[in-house]
């Protein structure tokens, strides 16, 4: 009879054992796969956080030289502003140059607008006297009727112009006079010889 109660009792116990023992086992493998997936995490947090102080330290490089940056750029807009009032002032100078030689354009304008107009009044004046001279140079000249018919000279003065009837004025040759031409006599100057005189011996004492 114990027998026959152990059997069961065992086989009971067994299966409730093996029960428990897949039970334990599927919750360890859920929690090592748990612990699986936090160490996965816990690795992939540590790369990100690696990643984002390597970031946030070039972030404080770029901060920092974007500030060296700020101040030079600040310095610069200052030079920059000083240079600007200097080429304001300078271009004022300048366009104050440019009115008064604007100024004096004007005045020389006019003044070569007098000049053009008084030699186009004398260019007028010039022109009626050529044309004066070239009328006076078609008529007859007056010395035509004092020279002979068929000289050089008239053939030249009055070249198809009418010949004028005139007396030719007699010339006359004045007389040379002869001038006399006086000539000096020359004296012969007397020559004067030297006496020589004889030279005296001295005697020895």
């Amino acid at each position: 009879m114990k027998f026959q109660l152990l059997l069961p009792l065992t086989i009971a116990l067994t299966v409730a054992l093996v029960v428990v023992i897949k039970s334990r086992k599927q919750e360890h493998d859920k929690v090592d796969k748990r612990n699986k997936f936090e160490s996965m995490k816990l690795r992939v947090t540590n790369d990100v956080v690696g990643e984002y102080q390597t970031e946030k330290i070039s972030l404080e490089n770029h901060i920092e030289s974007a500030q060296k940056e700020e101040k030079m750029l600040r310095t610069d807009a200052e030079s920059c502003e000083q240079k600007v009032l200097k080429k304001k002032k300078e271009v004022e100078a300048c366009q104050g140059a440019v009115k008064s030689v604007k100024n004096g354009v004007a005045g020389l304008e006019g003044q070569l607008r007098n000049l053009h107009g008084k030699t186009s009044k004398e260019k007028e004046s010039w022109i009626a006297k050529l044309e004066s001279l070239k009328k006076e140079l078609q008529e007859p000249s007056a010395v035509c009727a004092f020279l002979k018919k068929g000289a050089h000279s008239a053939s030249k003065l009055c070249n198809n112009q009418p010949e004028a009837k005139g007396e030719v004025p007699s010339t006359k040759q004045p007389k040379a006079e002869d001038s006399l031409a006086q000539k000096p006599k020359a004296e012969n100057p007397k020559a004067q010889k030297p006496k020589a005189k004889a030279p005296k011996r001295i005697a020895k004492g």
